[in-house]
C-alpha cells in the first residue's frame, strides 16, 4: 500500500511537471454485431461507456445469463485508491445500469476474468499484490461471490486467463519470473481439474518471450477453426 501510493503522488507530480495539457479517460465500448467484425469503421455502431471523473474503468468482461448482457470490469474512485471490481448490466439500446461494486479487498483488484464451469459461474481476478491467483465463485450472480480456492500462492502473476481445450484446463499468465517487468514473458500451466488443481508446467515455458507485450487481453477463442490467444 504505501509503495502503491508514493508510486502515484510521483505519477501526479510527473504530470504536473510536464504541464500536460490532457487527461488520460479510459472508457468502455458495447455493441451487437449484425455481420461479423471486419473492420475498425463498425466501432462506430457501438454504444460507449463513460466513467465519472473521479472513476476509472478498465479490464472489461462480458458475460451471458439467462438473456441478460453484463459487463465486469475493474474501478477504482477517490474512497477506494486500490483497484476494486464492479458490474453493469447493458442493453440493446445502448443503455445501462448503474455500476455495482462487487468485489473490494485490501490489495489490488482487477481483470475480472469470468467464466462458467457447468451451471455456476466462477471469477479468476488479479490479485498479484497478494501473491496469490485466486479462484471465485459465484453465489448470486452477478453480485455476490465468495473466494473458492488459492490456485497458486507465493506468485507474482497478472491477466491469469483459464481455458479449457480437449479435457485439460490451461492457465495463460504473465509472471516476473527472471524478467524485468510483467509482459515479458507468458507462461502457460494445465491439470485436469481446475476445482481441485494439480498444476504441471509447461515444458516450453516461458510459452511467449521478448519486448512485445506478451500479456493476455482476454479469453482465448475459436474463430474459423483456429484458436485465438488475445
Amino acid at each position: 500500500m504505501i509503495k502503491r501510493e508514493i508510486l502515484k503522488k510521483w505519477y501526479k507530480y510527473q504530470q504536473k511537471k510536464q504541464d500536460k495539457t490532457f487527461d488520460s479517460h479510459w472508457y468502455m465500448r458495447f455493441g451487437w454485431l449484425t455481420q461479423p467484425f471486419s473492420g475498425l469503421d463498425q466501432l462506430n455502431d457501438l454504444f460507449e461507456i463513460h466513467s465519472p471523473r473521479r472513476f476509472t474503468f478498465a479490464d472489461s468482461f462480458y458475460a451471458e445469463e439467462d438473456g441478460r448482457h453484463f459487463i465486469f470490469f475493474e474501478e477504482v474512485d477517490d474512497q477506494h485508491p486500490v483497484g476494486f471490481l464492479s458490474v453493469l448490466e447493458v442493453f440493446k439500446d445502448g443503455t445501462y445500469t448503474e455500476p455495482t461494486a462487487i468485489l473490494k479487498l485490501d490489495y489490488h483488484l482487477s481483470y475480472p476474468c469470468v467464466f462458467k464451469i457447468d451451471h455456476d459461474w466462477y471469477m479468476i481476478p488479479e490479485t498479484t499484490a497478494n501473491k496469490t491467483i485466486e479462484l471465485w465463485k459465484c453465489t448470486k450472480f452477478p453480485f455476490v461471490w465468495e473466494q473458492h480456492s488459492v490456485l497458486m500462492d507465493n506468485i507474482e502473476a497478472v491477466d491469469t486467463t483459464p481455458f479449457y481445450h480437449e479435457g485439460l484446463w490451461y492457465l495463460f499468465t504473465s509472471t516476473r519470473r527472471n524478467c524485468k517487468k510483467f509482459g515479458d514473458r507468458l507462461d502457460l500451466f494445465f491439470t485436469e481439474n481446475l476445482l481441485q488443481p494439480e498444476w504441471k508446467e509447461h515444458p516450453q515455458n516461458p510459452v511467449c518471450t521478448g519486448k512485445l507485450q506478451c500479456r493476455m487481453a482476454g479469453k482465448p477463442f475459436i474463430y474459423k477453426d483456429m484458436l485465438v490467444r488475445p
